[in-house]
């Protein structure tokens, strides 16, 4: 059964990582009603129009059996339903298969343009001690910084690290590589739900951030959370 989801449905628009929370609704749905025909339709208006949100839900369509591609005659009669409250009671339950085979290569997600909790971006010492990290913990393997926008890397060190900047190649890197480290974003989510992913997972989130948008199953022991300090209030120390 394909339910219609509207701009109303979740309180908004859903940007990538919603989506993942989205799917976890709908696992939790199916196992609840027994019934693993249950499918959204998310109508314009319920996912921004932005070409990577788009593109994302494009592949959830297409290798995904969560989304489908065309309207039904129900509309699912919720309004302003918060998928990480959710997601909150009811738990971490979804899980995307992974098409693609492992290589040798870690990728590296780091945030600089959170257009909202701004919170969670990372500023250039804690960019540094990632890529220290990387160069000692992953010597052997491939590495890569996936990034939307090449600019943010001025002034950087990207010594030793390939720069990928297009979103599907991106996605791709995720698909295929040994070890993950990211930030709190829609890729650490869709990282965290994959079957077969990447084998090392390592989370870097603001002490400020929201205990029930951490990253899917890490609760259970499944990828590494590490918190770090944000100063937003002026803090001195003596």
């Amino acid at each position: 059964m394909i339910f219609n989801i509207t701009g109303q449905t979740f309180g908004g628009q859903c940007r990538n990582g919603d989506l993942v929370g989205v799917a976890n609704i709908i696992e939790h749905l199916r196992k609840k009603h027994q019934d693993e025909t249950i499918q959204f339709y998310m109508a314009p208006d319920s996912v921004q129009s932005s070409e990577h949100c788009q593109k994302f839900l494009g592949w959830l369509q297409d290798n995904t059996t969560f989304f489908a591609k065309e309207p039904s005659d129900n509309t699912l009669a919720w309004k302003k339903v918060n998928v990480w409250d959710y997601r909150g009671i009811c738990g971490d339950m979804v899980r995307i298969d992974n098409p693609l085979k492992s290589e040798a290569k870690v990728c590296v997600f780091p945030l600089f343009d959170a257009p909202y909790n701004n919170y969670r971006n990372w500023d250039k010492e804690l960019y540094d001690n990632v890529l220290r990290m990387c160069r000692d913990r992953y010597r052997d393997l491939k590495k890569v910084i996936c990034i939307s926008n090449k600019n943010y890397l001025n002034d950087l060190d990207t010594e030793g690290f390939e720069i990928s900047t297009d979103f599907m190649d991106n996605i791709n890197h995720i698909l295929t590589s040994a070890a993950f480290i990211g930030g709190d974003t829609g890729t650490s989510h869709f990282c965290s739900v994959l079957k077969d992913g990447p084998v090392e997972k390592t989370y870097l989130y603001s002490g400020r951030g929201l205990l029930h948008t951490i990253p899917f199953y890490v609760l259970e022991g499944q990828g590494r959370l590490i918190r770090f300090w944000g100063d937003f209030e002026g803090t001195t120390w003596q």
